[in-house]
């Protein structure tokens, strides 16, 4: 049973906006630079289109990176439409496929379909912009469902300060696009867990900071209206080197939780980096017994040549510390090749174990294109 749960959250697992912070080996210790979101993911500005070229592609054209591969040839149009303008709009979006298969000494099985069907767009006016996605939900059950996922209006106070409201995931620990690991999904800050926030940025030389208030929709992800406040520090160490340190304070119906983590993101060398992250989690049911649960993730990658990666990982939680039975690891392997700007591979093999059941092993394959 718990393989088949595993199986779900990996279904559910590769939708959804895709970060980089493998980039901090570039020196790109925040994500404002190249996306619109200040959590990083989705539509990328103009520059992050030029570095998806420069750095993390493995052949490319003149202007293969811009909207619709370079077909836009008017620079004046595409400067309304890429959001280099201080008044124009940015226009992106995502196409994702996945195979999984999943071996077990039961029984075998495997899948392919369409995860992700979405368009984003975005609005500027000088200091402020609007911005909303738009897609597809896969349903393994029932039909796809259409869905405006994410949407916030952002106000860029100054170089340094920013805030943002509307409906989105808030800011806690390392913004990854691999919501099957246990510190998204099994602490239900994974995909699609987008709520009503309000979230503020501080971005300085040497050290960032976000403070956010946020509200999930009844009966959403077993969140059930769950009210929050977060926050995090991050201090770069140099330029390559980010550790930061997270909090979250939550209370819902039936019960109040906080979590405190550590992170790192440190760039060893220009191929050779680690991505790691740690958290206790305190539950307290209302009227029960207060429960501690561990949750972790460490990952090294190695970029072997120019957008081609090879990765190393594990991932686990004990959800409740004074009980072994709900203990999970999952070990790792994988690469993840750039081909071209606007396209990306994954294939992954994981061996996830539960207390009291043996060894699995579930692979997946991503493909991945973003317009």
């Amino acid at each position: 049973m718990r393989v088949v749960v595993f199986l779900f959250l990996l279904l559910l697992s590769v939708e959804g906006v895709h970060a980089f912070p493998e980039m901090i080996r570039f020196g790109y210790t925040s994500c404002t630079a190249c996306h619109v979101s200040p959590a990083g993911g989705g539509l990328t500005t103009a520059y992050g289109r030029s570095i998806s070229k420069e750095l993390l592609s493995r052949w490319s054209y003149e202007g293969e990176e811009n909207l619709a591969h370079g077909a836009i040839g008017n620079e004046n149009t595409l400067s309304w439409l890429n959001g280099s303008r201080d008044r124009g709009f940015n226009v992106g979006g995502d196409l994702r496929f996945l195979q999984t298969r999943v071996d077990t000494s039961q029984f075998t099985q495997g899948r392919a379909f369409p995860m992700q069907r979405d368009l984003e767009f975005s609005a500027k006016y000088d200091q402020f912009s609007l911005t909303t996605s738009y897609g597809i939900i896969y349903s393994a059950n029932d039909k796809d469902q259409i869905n405006l996922r994410r949407t916030y209006l952002t106000w860029n106070i100054n170089d340094n300060i920013l805030v943002r409201a509307g409906r989105f995931i808030p800011v806690y620990g390392i913004m990854s696009s691999d919501h099957y690991l246990a510190i998204k999904q099994n602490l239900l800050l994974g995909q699609l867990t987008e709520r009503n926030t309000v979230e503020s940025h501080f971005t300085y030389e040497n050290w960032s900071a976000s403070l956010s208030y946020s509200k999930a929709p009844p009966s959403k992800t077993n969140l059930d209206g769950e009210l929050a406040a977060t926050g995090t520090l991050n201090y770069n160490i140099n330029e390559t080197m980010r550790v930061g340190v997270n909090y979250w304070y939550g209370h819902y119906k039936e019960k109040k939780r906080d979590i405190t983590g550590i992170n790192a993101l440190l760039g060893y060398t220009k191929k050779f980096y680690s991505l790691s992250e740690i958290d206790l989690q305190t539950n307290l049911p209302y009227g029960g017994a207060k429960t501690k649960g561990l949750y972790y993730f460490h990952r090294f990658g190695y970029e072997v040549t120019r957008g081609l990666h090879l990765l190393a990982q594990i991932d686990g939680s004990q959800s409740d510390v004074n009980a072994s039975n709900t203990k999970y690891y999952a070990f790792g392997s994988g690469i993840t090749f750039y081909p071209r700007p606007h396209f990306e591979l994954q294939l992954m093999w994981t061996r996830p174990k539960y207390v009291g059941v043996a060894f699995s092993d579930a692979a997946f394959l991503v493909f991945h294109y973003y317009l």
